[in-house]
């Protein structure tokens, strides 16, 4: 790397040396290499800022970023000591942050609060993202954002509201110009799930979950594990495992041996 044979640069050159790490972290998160990744973040960490954009700018990459290749690899334990320099970094920073980073905060946060059930502060987190009156940043996350609301909210118990939300949420997938197959899949599985009784639950979980990766084998549906796991939160539905032990099961496999795998048990 530049930078590493020449370091007298990186001061001089702080905005160009941040994102230069950071392309290289998300690079190796993108063909699972995490513990790499993050060693490219700990670099961005060590940089003490000279100007405000640079401060801004590593505030950015670590809240979002960072907290994301934590989420993906289920390191849990590392992603919750994020959150209160993240959350004390939105008060500080304010608008100098850009609303794409920020989504990406929100979508994070929640999903960390879900995973570890804190589902009131996920739904606060969730609720950020819906009140946005734009959708140009990330509408992917928009959109999961409707799906992410409802799983809370059957977390959470909220019977009274469930098919409220459920049939809003329906209305505005039916309204999208493409609708994905796990889209699709998702309202029915939801509707199931809130008309179902008790008792039968656990067996509609393990059929859901066949299911579902049937859909999933199109790489184009499989996107949505990037923004939330639903296979593994699933799989914690009708068996003993955690949230966290069922995503790194998940990760330990290819995508087709962890479907072969499943159909089995």
């Amino acid at each position: 790397m530049l930078y590493d044979d020449y370091p007298a640069k990186i001061n001089l050159e702080q905005f160009n040396y941040i994102t230069t790490i950071n392309n290289y972290a998300l690079s190796c998160a993108g063909v699972g290499n995490y513990e790499m990744a993050d060693y490219y973040f700990s670099k961005i960490e060590r940089v003490s800022p000279t100007t405000n954009q640079v401060e801004v700018k590593i505030f950015e990459y670590l809240s979002a970023n960072r907290l994301d290749i934590y989420l993906r690899s289920a390191t849990l334990d590392k992603s919750l000591l994020l959150v209160k320099d993240i959350e004390s970094g939105l008060k500080k920073y304010g608008k100098k942050i850009s609303e794409l980073f920020k989504i990406v905060m929100y979508s994070n946060l929640c999903y960390l609060f879900f995973a570890t059930k804190n589902y009131k502060n996920a739904l606060a987190y969730n609720n950020l993202i819906l009140d946005k009156e734009t959708t140009i940043y990330r509408s992917d996350i928009f959109r999961f954002a409707r799906i992410m609301n409802l799983l809370i909210h059957y977390e959470l118990g909220n019977k009274l509201n469930i098919d409220y939300f459920y049939e809003a949420t329906e209305r505005f997938i039916n309204r999208q110009i493409n609708i994905y197959a796990f889209e699709r899949w998702f309202l029915s599985f939801f509707k199931a799930l809130i008309s179902i009784k008790e008792k039968n639950k656990n067996t509609l979980f393990k059929e859901k979950e066949i299911e579902l990766i049937g859909v999933l084998n199109n790489k184009n549906e499989r996107k949505i594990i990037s923004h939330f796991n639903i296979l593994a939160w699933i799989r914690t539905k009708h068996e003993s495992i955690s949230f966290e032990n069922a995503i790194k099961d998940y990760l330990e496999n290819s995508f087709e041996d962890y479907g072969k795998k499943r159909k089995k048990q």
